[in-house]
């Protein structure tokens, strides 16, 4: 299983001058597994599902707009050989 979260914060926003960003949210969690053979350098299977989450705020000369983004995914990886 795997989890991950960020506090509120500040988003530098480089392609928007003079634009402020706040991350709001950023939740998601998943569970999967990986087969791995050491003699190779990616897994041989692995599969992942998830849910995230993440909801930012941005500023940009007095007009304010809310973004959400809300993804579930669903992963399969297998060796071809």
């Amino acid at each position: 299983t795997h989890a991950q979260d960020a506090p509120r914060q500040t988003v530098e926003v480089d392609d928007m001058p003079g634009a402020t960003s706040e991350l709001l949210e950023l939740s998601g969690s998943g569970e999967g597994e990986h087969a791995f053979d050491l003699g190779r350098i990616l897994p041989v299977r692995a599969n992942m599902d998830g849910d995230f989450e993440s909801t930012f705020e941005t500023d940009v000369g007095g007009q304010t707009q809310r973004m959400t983004l809300d993804m579930e995914i669903a992963l399969e990886l297998e060796s071809m050989e």
